[in-house]
């Protein structure tokens, strides 16, 4: 009888990427109702999620929005249709 083959091994985690070394106090953030914030290209999404929680935490009541990369590259209907406008 063959000895049983051990279990394979769990798939590893990639590596944490770090996506800013200085911390961000985000109550220092001025916000108004309907800002955009653009966000470094490449964020993890998880980072951007946590963010956003951090400034609903910090600035309840008030909207923003968050970009990850060239808000450029944001057709100019879909912009609209979130109600800014590119001057």
């Amino acid at each position: 009888m063959k000895p049983a083959a051990p279990p394979p091994a769990p798939p590893s985690k990639p590596p944490r990427v770090v996506t800013y070394t200085k911390r961000i106090d985000v109550r220092q953030i001025r916000l108004c109702d309907g800002d955009v914030l653009v966000l470094p290209a490449g964020t993890p999404r998880e980072e951007i999620l946590r963010f956003g929680e951090a400034l609903k935490a910090a600035h309840a009541g008030k909207r923003c929005y968050l970009v990850s990369g060239d808000i450029s590259m944001i057709p100019e209907a879909e912009m609209n249709a979130a109600g800014w406008y590119r001057k």
